[in-house]
C-alpha cells in the first residue's frame, strides 16, 4: 500500500505541474505493458479523485482502487516479490 500512496502522490504532483489535458485511453488496457498499465492506472485516480487540483482536498481513494492499484504495482518487476 505504501507504493501506491507513493506513486500517486508523485502523479498527482505530476499532473498539479503539467496542464495538459489527461491522456485517453483508446485501447484495450490487455495490450498494455506494465509501466502503461501503471500510468494509465495512476492518472486515472489522480483525475477521479481530483488529486491535481484543490477539489480533492481531504478526498481518500476507495479501497477497491487502492487494490486495483496495488496489482498494477506487482505487475512490475521490481515488486513482484512485495506481499499485498
Amino acid at each position: 500500500m505504501d507504493e501506491v500512496a507513493a506513486y500517486s502522490a508523485q502523479f498527482a504532483y505530476f499532473k498539479m505541474y503539467d496542464r495538459t489535458p489527461f491522456l485517453s485511453m483508446s485501447h484495450s488496457k490487455r495490450h498494455l505493458s506494465p509501466k502503461q498499465a501503471l500510468l494509465f492506472g495512476m492518472l486515472s485516480v489522480v483525475q477521479q479523485y481530483n488529486f491535481h487540483n484543490l477539489q480533492g482536498y481531504g478526498s481518500r481513494i476507495d479501497h477497491k482502487a487502492i487494490n486495483r492499484l496495488m496489482f498494477v504495482i506487482k505487475a512490475l518487476p521490481q515488486y513482484k516479490d512485495i506481499p499485498t
